[in-house]
């Protein structure tokens, strides 16, 4: 109560009583980056299968009128290219988290399999160095990593005065 002509009590009967609709989980935030050929062969089949979509559920008059963005609009094919190019879309509840696509349960298969069929694979995580002989000082060709000779320790750089070029006194 904060005066007297204020009482919680008389303000009761104007609650809603309406829920609040849950919220979407939160989706990736995703870099710039540079378009690949994979990246544009998704897009391309992406497009076509909206077309091809579009022409079978609504037939081939809504597809002229109005566009494939009837069964998927461009910014969610964008969000799906680009969430491809990432590999953050790998199941069917990936696809709904990242799009919010209201389409997913109906159409959600079809688009994963193109994804799968057109994403660029998976770059290695392994990285391939060959191994240095470590008896001898002969660097490993194409491996720029410091020498390590066995038997010698090379004195440290003596660090002089940026003023007079003296050392030791800095």
């Amino acid at each position: 109560i904060c005066c007297d002509i204020h009482h919680p009590e008389e303000f009761v009967n104007l609650m809603s009583s309406i829920l609040k609709p849950p919220t979407a989980p939160p989706h990736s935030r995703i870099p710039k980056y540079d378009p690949t050929q994979h990246d544009r062969m998704l897009r391309n089949a992406l497009d076509e299968w909206r077309e091809q979509t579009t022409a079978a559920v609504y037939g081939w008059h809504h597809l002229n009128d109005i566009g494939p963005s009837i069964v998927m609009c461009n910014a969610t094919l964008e969000r799906i290219v680009n969430c491809a190019h990432h590999h953050k879309i790998n199941s069917i509840q990936d696809l709904r988290r990242e799009t919010a696509w209201p389409d997913v349960d109906r159409y959600g298969g079809e688009v994963l399999s193109l994804i799968q069929r057109h994403a660029a694979p998976l770059a290695s995580p392994f990285i391939s160095i060959p191994l240095r002989d470590t008896t001898t000082n002969v660097p490993v060709a194409g491996h720029a990593g410091p020498s390590l000779v066995l038997g010698s320790i090379s004195s440290r750089r003596k660090v002089k005065c940026g003023a007079c070029g003296q050392e030791g006194h800095n």
